[in-house]
C-alpha cells in the first residue's frame, strides 16, 4: 500500500472510504467475501487504513 495517486490510473478502481479516496488494483485476487477496507483507532487521533481480504500468495495447483 501506499500513498497518492498511482502511476498508471487505468490499472485501478478508485473508491471513497470514510471520505478517503482509494485505490484498488484492478487485478488484484480477494477472498471469496471480498475486500474490506475501513479507518482503524479512536476519532481524535490519527487514523490507519485496513484492507482485509487481498491474496496476496495463490497456492500452486497440483
Amino acid at each position: 500500500m501506499s500513498a497518492g495517486k498511482p502511476h498508471a490510473p487505468e490499472k485501478f478502481d478508485e473508491v471513497i472510504v470514510d471520505g478517503i479516496k482509494v485505490y484498488i488494483f484492478k487485478e488484484a485476487v480477494s477472498v471469496p467475501e471480498g475486500i474490506k477496507i475501513s479507518l482503524v483507532g479512536d476519532w481524535w487521533i490519527f487514523h490507519r487504513l485496513q484492507v482485509e481480504g487481498l491474496i496476496y500468495e495463490q497456492p500452486i495447483a497440483g
